[in-house]
């Protein structure tokens, strides 16, 4: 079938032509296999026309996030709950975090037993066991409330900087463009985009876009290094 396109059904003395494609998919290295003599090599070069090779979800952190919300919309519908559900920034990071060597299926499956053992609406990082055990608490961020951010910031950084957090804080996670948050604060947009970088490089802001359109957030977990050693944060100044 894989050369010609035809088949012959049991009892059958004429071969029957077919219009298939087919796909395969495997975590095993082929070629490898083959070279050891594990997968006849005829058969590999007949399905290896055109090969897609997909890395591993530990190599795609970025993308974590975005199956994950996916997946939880589907449970949403198969178990006919009213509303969504999502992941506290804990989880988030708990989820970014772990390694994932069963890629999707052991990331939905985590999933679908966070979603159907807790009502609420946002999944708390309690809600995965597995990952809380498995997880180095080296590698798990604890979420810094914006007043402890922002005493924070203000006692390392200013006053004014301090008025970053609070300005931020009330969008809700929302992304803001680097002219409407320097509306906000009261300083000109050029000044805003000379400070921010290294804000966001501190931990403390969140960034998308390109240069020319760059948007900011609230980190939604922080890492804050306000020591003599980092000096691009030291280094900022006053906002004004």
């Amino acid at each position: 079938m894989l050369d010609h396109g035809e088949i012959q059904k049991v009892g059958k003395v004429t071969p029957q032509r077919v219009n298939v494609r087919v796909i395969c998919a495997t975590h095993r290295n082929l070629e490898k296999l083959v070279a050891e003599g594990a997968f006849r090599e005829d058969l590999y070069y007949r399905l290896v026309v055109a090969e897609l090779k997909l890395p591993p979800l530990r190599e795609r952190e970025d993308d974590v996030l975005l199956i994950a919300g996916h997946i939880l919309n589907v449970l949403r519908i198969e178990y006919v709950r009213a509303h969504a559900r999502k992941l506290s920034p804990e989880a988030e990071h708990l989820v970014r975090a772990f390694p994932w060597p069963g890629n999707i299926r052991q990331l939905r499956q985590v999933l679908e037993h966070a979603f159907i053992r807790t009502s609420k609406e946002s999944l708390e990082a309690q809600d995965f066991p597995v990952l809380l055990k498995e997880t180095p608490a080296a590698a798990r961020v604890h979420t810094v409330r914006h007043e402890e951010l922002q005493e924070a910031v203000a006692q390392s950084l200013g006053v004014q900087e301090s008025a970053l957090v609070q300005a931020l804080g009330a969008e809700g996670g929302e992304w803001s463009s680097t002219p409407s948050i320097a509306e906000k604060l009261g300083i000109s947009a050029s000044s805003a985009r000379t400070k921010f970088p290294a804000l966001s490089e501190a931990g403390i802001l969140e960034s998308a876009g390109d240069k020319q359109a760059r948007r900011y957030r609230l980190s939604q977990t922080y890492t804050l290094d306000f020591s003599d050693q980092n000096s691009d944060i030291m280094e900022i100044g006053k906002l004004g």
